[in-house]
């Protein structure tokens, strides 16, 4: 193994352990709530200010809100791909 293939398993092991650590916290890192509209641009999605620092969709919820809850997806998707990844590894000879 050389130092770039180790410098970039390190470097997705981080990617990784990031996105879940935003997915535990996420009630707490979100600024608002992902499925209620926040500011009263309905229909007209908002631009980025400081209130809302990636701005609001069309029904006026906070963009970054709803990133940050949607990685609790993802890290569900993934506890379940490392489950399936044991059984699919020793199946390969």
């Amino acid at each position: 193994m050389n130092a770039r293939t180790n410098t970039m398993e390190l470097a997705g092991a981080a990617m990784v352990l990031s996105l879940l650590a935003v997915a535990i916290l996420a009630p707490h890192l979100a600024p608002h709530d992902p499925a209620r509209a926040v500011a009263s641009t309905f229909g007209d999605p908002g631009a980025p200010s400081a209130a809302f620092p990636l701005g609001t969709d069309e029904l006026g919820r906070d963009v970054l809100s709803r990133i940050i809850f949607g990685a609790r997806g993802r890290g569900r998707g993934l506890s379940a791909s490392r489950s399936a990844l044991p059984p699919a590894s020793s199946a390969v000879p």
